[in-house]
């Protein structure tokens, strides 16, 4: 990617007006961060839904396991490196409560993760008009 950045900046050296080279280029990089700092925030985003879908499949499968259990049977809680022992409907409800908390905040993840994807692509969009006639004027000069 810096590759591209670098090419970008080349393509604003060959500029004819160095005042208007100047402010171009910082547009350039401000976009560039911009862009690289959402592209980012995205794949940071992503991996925490990805972790949530997961504690929330989990805690599916537990409570799946756990209702075949009678409910006079000894169930514990792990605590840390530590387990304790508690009642059926407590482990039932704490892990109704972990489905419900992981499915509120995959819903949050999701439509910070399309807020962000299109402000991704926003920024990918500027950036490209802004170099568009850069191309075409350095595809003048090679000609």
């Amino acid at each position: 990617r810096r590759v591209h950045g670098d090419r970008l900046i080349g393509l604003l050296r060959m500029s004819a007006k160095p005042q208007a080279e100047s402010e171009d280029q910082k547009i350039v990089l401000e976009l560039e961060q911009s862009r690289h700092t959402l592209a980012q925030k995205l794949n940071t985003i992503n991996t925490t839904l990805g972790f949530k879908k997961r504690i929330k499949r989990r805690a599916e499968l537990t409570l799946q396991e756990v209702a075949s259990l009678t409910p006079d049977a000894n169930v514990y809680k792990a605590v840390g490196r530590a387990f304790f022992v508690s009642t059926l409907p407590t482990i039932q409800s704490d892990l109704q409560s972990l489905v419900q908390k992981s499915e509120e905040d995959s819903q949050n993840l999701t439509t910070q993760q399309q807020r962000v994807q299109r402000e991704l692509e926003e920024a990918q969009k500027a950036l490209e008009e802004l170099t568009e006639p850069l191309r075409q004027q350095q595809q003048k000069f090679a000609a």
